[in-house]
């Protein structure tokens, strides 16, 4: 059975650059890893960079102005509500945008 548009629905939502500062952490994270001495080619260096790269650009996420999203909501055949992917890649990219 193939899936009914419920309706259509605003959502609001503000926009993070968690993922905008990811490089600039990276790259932060990478020159203290060298200023205490190691290399790239050391055991655990790549997860150790992701890892503090990621927790770097949390710590200093920020939000953008609101704004407003609309998205079909849809009832599938077992009678769940749910967004498409398309509607899910709406919020996403409002989300977190990439420029």
């Amino acid at each position: 059975m193939q899936s009914n548009i419920l309706k259509t629905s605003y959502i609001q939502r503000e926009p993070s650059d968690v993922f905008q500062t990811l490089q600039q952490s990276s790259a932060e994270v990478s020159k203290e890893k060298i200023a205490q001495g190691m290399k790239e080619t050391d055991p655990g260096v790549f997860a150790s960079v992701l890892t503090e790269s990621v927790q770097k650009s949390i710590d200093k996420n920020s939000y953008g102005d609101p704004v407003t999203v609309t998205v079909k909501v849809e009832k599938n055949h077992s009678g769940t509500y749910e967004l498409s992917e398309t509607e899910r890649n709406k919020l996403e990219t409002v989300m977190f945008p990439t420029e």
